[in-house]
């Protein structure tokens, strides 16, 4: 079962009970990433990530890690677009110590700015290993050209350039306004009771921080259609190819996920079907929907040879046109179904997953995440329904395109995938 408890303070828990599990993942996830980031502060969500594992007033950054680690734990963080998020994932008797340990980091991290120098190098190194690693390149321009450097369009971890100039001033000043009560969801999932975990965090959140006031939410952002292409020393053609999607929790999600399934998801979709197992033009191809409040997008990706840009393309272009044109069949209409249902049950073995999910659910959405109303949303929907979402968002003449290459791509190109 699933629980949420909202405090007059704003500060809001959302547990699910899960008995049969051994373990739990306990995180806090705070309404901050990247798309409420300006040109000011892009990367300070990340930056604050980093830092908040560099030691506290009773832990160093060492005794933060052996704390988790002796125990046999895991303790991790992760920064999005829309959310950053702090999680332990322990054997369910130290659920308690796991708590405290997360506490302790969001009310007591000193921001030393000897470690904030010495993680500044770290971040840095970690832009330039991004930068080698083209299909993400590939992805982040693709956001750039439907939604431009802003909002859902910067990049997470941020330029080089505001990083290096970045100051612990900075860095609590952003605390300051993001980090409050109305903006931070604790949550649970696993073995543990929803009494339990109120007392936990009533005990070492609810009346330690900053009540602050309430983050607006990100509002929808205009689309672009661009094409935006960046020249690496690589061996393969990066193509990503973007449509304007829908946003988290969309009436038409379930019809959405199982439109993009069919399409680009797995060995038996379309997209790879005609283009690996047909043309052997490569390895990796598929399409990707990326959901925020009041935005989203569909990319579609290959990797390809330099000399098949155009082809590739082109394939993708006449599979567009032919399920926009002939629709799906049952056959793949109840595939995409089974396999959507089966990638939510399968989630729910991992109680990392299901505390992320539950945590942004609530966080961003007001409202609980449970698989009983996942799986009734794709049983509820109609063939009918996939294919009029699926058109709608197919609209070749609104897409963006992004090409990372060893030589430059064609000018026209996005232009001839329009036509």
């Amino acid at each position: 079962m699933e629980y949420i408890k909202k405090y007059e303070n704003g500060l809001k828990v959302v547990v699910k009970e899960m008995p049969s599990f051994y373990s739990l993942t306990v995180g806090f996830c705070v309404g901050v990433g990247s798309c409420l980031e300006d040109k000011t502060n892009n990367g300070f969500s990340h930056f604050i990530e980093h830092m908040m594992f560099k030691g506290t007033q009773k832990r160093s950054a060492r005794e933060i890690s052996e704390s988790i680690d002796r125990i046999g734990g895991q303790i991790n963080a992760f920064t999005s677009k829309d959310m950053t998020c702090y999680y332990a994932r322990v054997a369910s008797e130290y659920a308690e110590h796991s708590v405290e340990i997360l506490s302790d980091m969001l009310l007591n991290s000193l921001f030393d700015e000897t470690e904030m120098d010495r993680e500044r190098k770290v971040i840095l190194e970690e832009i330039t290993m991004g930068d080698d690693e083209p299909d993400e390149v590939c992805h982040d321009l693709l956001a750039e050209a439907i939604f431009g450097n802003v909002g859902v369009g910067q990049v997470i971890i941020g330029p080089k350039e505001r990083i290096s100039k970045a100051t612990r001033q900075d860095l609590m000043n952003f605390i300051d306004k993001y980090y409050t009560t109305q903006n931070i969801t604790v949550a649970f999932a696993g073995n543990i009771k929803f009494e339990d975990a109120c007392a936990y965090v009533e005990k070492y959140f609810l009346n330690k921080l900053d009540n602050g006031h309430s983050i607006a939410k990100l509002q929808e952002q205009k689309y672009y259609s661009n094409y935006l292409t960046k020249v690496k020393d690589v061996e393969q053609a990066h193509i990503s190819i973007g449509f304007k999607g829908i946003p988290l929790d969309g009436k038409d999600a379930s019809a959405y996920a199982i439109f993009t399934s069919i399409f680009g998801s797995g060995m038996s979709s379309r997209l790879f079907q005609k283009i690996r197992e047909e043309y052997g033009m490569a390895y990796t191809v598929y399409a990707y929907p990326s959901y925020y409040v009041n935005n989203g997008y569909l990319e579609i990706y290959a990797g390809t040879n330099p000399k098949n840009i155009e082809k590739v393309i082109e394939l993708i272009k006449t599979e567009i046109d032919k399920i926009v044109k002939d629709g799906i069949t049952d056959e793949e209409f109840e595939r995409g179904k089974s396999q959507l249902k089966g990638g939510v049950l399968l989630s729910q073995e991992n109680s990392s997953v299901v505390m992320t999910n539950l945590g942004k659910y609530c966080l961003l959405l007001d409202k609980k995440y449970t698989v009983e109303e996942k799986i009734n949303s794709i049983n509820a929907v109609s063939k009918s329904q996939v294919e009029s979402i699926m058109r709608k968002v197919l609209d070749r003449k609104s897409a963006s395109m992004a090409i990372v290459s060893k030589t430059q791509p064609a000018k026209d190109l996005l232009e001839k995938f329009k036509a």
